[in-house]
């Protein structure tokens, strides 16, 4: 389980990006929605576990702003 603390902060990063995106949908589904969250995570920890770094960059819009503390801010598929 310590393994995958150092994933976290991508995680999270990752799920609030999905919850903004969530945020904005109009039909609702709050299940529906969770669901979705909880798959890409899985999605980006298995890619992120596998070194895919391509598969990482398919998960995030070209234009993605990602702020982790302490690091430089990363933007975009760069």
């Amino acid at each position: 389980m310590t393994t995958h603390r150092r994933y976290w902060p991508f995680v999270t990063a990752l799920l609030l990006s999905a919850l903004v995106g969530c945020s904005q949908s109009t039909t609702g589904n709050n299940a529906d929605a969770i669901q979705a969250i909880e798959a890409a995570a899985q999605m980006w920890i298995a890619r992120f576990t596998a070194g895919d770094l391509d598969g990482l960059m398919e998960l995030y819009e070209p234009d993605a702003f990602v702020a982790l503390h302490g690091q430089p801010a990363m933007r975009g598929h760069t």
